[in-house]
């Protein structure tokens, strides 16, 4: 049996998105990304990339992640964050920096076992830049500059093959940590 998933993903814009991309630019310079062959082995990104480590996010990254908290929160977590404070928890989240040129795609995946949402911001969109595809709803989310997308880990998800350089996401999973 085939079914769609009903689902619900949070679609924002940041009200400072030109100011936080430009910031988000000047950071990823300092990083050293992997190229598609180096990534064949180890993820669905078909484009360089760059895992942010926990001693390496900036100001601005984690200007992302507080804004990504107070979305879900907003949406999801307020009585699961009440009932986590009693054990002590806190929201942890892995993030990494994908740069598309052409060509550039990432194959159909999930999260599942890795997050309990996670997430896609849109850091620098040329024309030509390929959207985010709900796999198994065909739903296709447009890459504009300071949207964000925050789904469950189950979606399927793609980006098909990118017609232009320089699409630039930050991406990540969201967990608990005790």
């Amino acid at each position: 049996m085939n079914i769609r998933e009903n689902c619900e993903v949070i679609v924002e814009k940041h009200p400072h998105s030109e100011s936080l991309n430009k910031k988000l630019m000047e950071d990823i310079k300092d990083f050293y990304f992997y190229s598609p062959e180096q990534n064949k082995r180890f993820t669905t990104v078909k484009a360089t990339q760059y895992n942010v480590k926990s001693e390496e996010k900036t100001k601005t990254i984690q200007l992302i992640e507080s804004w990504v908290s107070s979305l879900l929160h907003r949406t999801y977590f307020s009585s699961f964050l009440s009932a986590s404070k009693e054990h002590d928890a806190r929201i942890n989240m892995n993030i990494w920096f994908a740069k598309y040129n052409k060509g550039d795609y990432t194959s159909n995946h999930c999260h599942i076992n890795y997050a309990l949402h996670s997430f896609v911001y849109f850091v620098n969109c040329p024309k030509g830049s390929s959207p985010l595809v709900f796999t198994t709803s065909g739903k296709r989310i447009k890459a504009e500059e300071g949207k964000i997308i925050i789904f469950p880990p189950q979606l399927h998800h793609r980006v098909p093959k990118n017609k232009c350089d320089g699409r630039i996401t930050l991406s990540g999973n969201v967990g608990m940590v005790e």
